[in-house]
């Protein structure tokens, strides 16, 4: 047994996750900023933190760590015990213009930046992750020189998350993508969809930027081509759906870090469909 320990424990996905780790047989420690929470009292232990004041990496006993939250990934960075890439993965991924000039410098196709002449333009924040601060507008002309945003051409195609584990010597290990069939800030519904050529683009990706560890990768598919949208160089808010299809990412993550990770044959379940719901609970 290890004591793990996972931040966001508020979020609307945490519970899940805690109690996978349990059955695992792990004992898990949950953090939030927030103290009235219904994840608190899954955990088998909870501390509330200061997420700009990141001392608790150092004041909290625990063997593993999950950051959940991007900021996390820039704060916490000298701590082996923390499941993450390195400071500069960490930047170039969670910063959007790094990212996009990173893939048009290294082949990776992407959406690229809107012209004053489009219709439309797909507007996000540089920090932003998910749907958040992200939105497809005509009046997107004031964000093109705003440094706060990017601006790039829309895409109207078919939507993939693709969750990845790598080594630690940053060797691609396996990936499942899926489709995003029904989503808001998270995933509520998804169809695993085992396309090689997904696969494929995954394997391009993580052989050009270094990755340790979980990583979720998310594109565009439109007419056969494929387009980077995003990348998490974390665990996704979505990745228990994978596990269910049979890759658990969490636990290899743990056994790569461990010194335990033994590779296998996953039997994945193509086209299994997953699907997320809320539920009432009172303490």
């Amino acid at each position: 047994m290890m004591k793990i320990m996972i931040s966001a424990v508020g979020g609307s996905v945490a519970i899940s996750y805690i109690q996978h780790l349990q059955k695992l047989g792990h004992y898990v420690i949950g953090i939030d900023m927030n103290d009235d929470i219904p994840g608190k009292h899954f955990c088998d232990e909870f501390h509330k933190v200061d997420p700009c004041h990141p001392g608790y990496i150092n004041d909290i006993d625990y063997d593993l760590f999950f950051p959940f939250i991007d900021e996390e990934l820039l704060l916490c960075m000298n701590d082996g015990r923390i499941i993450q890439c390195n400071y500069e993965t960490n930047m170039t991924c969670i910063n959007k213009h790094f990212l996009y000039q990173y893939c048009i410098t290294h082949d990776i196709k992407v959406p690229t930046l809107s012209s004053v002449m489009d219709k439309y333009g797909f507007v996000r924040g540089i920090y932003s992750r998910g749907s958040k601060e992200a939105f497809l507008t005509t009046d997107f002309r004031q964000y093109m020189l705003n440094g706060k945003y990017i601006v790039q051409k829309f895409i109207q195609g078919i939507e993939y998350t693709i969750d990845c584990l790598v080594n630690s010597n940053g060797e691609f290990i396996f990936c499942v993508p899926r489709k995003r069939v029904n989503f808001t800030n998270v995933s509520l519904q998804g169809e695993i969809d085992m396309r090689q050529d997904l696969i494929d683009f995954t394997k391009d990706i993580v052989s050009k930027i270094k990755f340790k560890g979980p990583i979720n990768i998310q594109v565009i598919v439109r007419d056969n081509e494929i387009y980077l949208i995003e990348i998490n160089p974390r665990l996704a808010g979505s990745a228990i759906f994978s596990i269910m299809a049979g890759f658990d990412i969490i636990k290899d993550s743990i056994d790569i870090w461990s010194g335990n990770y033994y590779k296998s044959d996953y039997n994945i379940k193509d086209k299994k469909k997953v699907y997320r719901y809320l539920t009432e609970w009172s303490d």
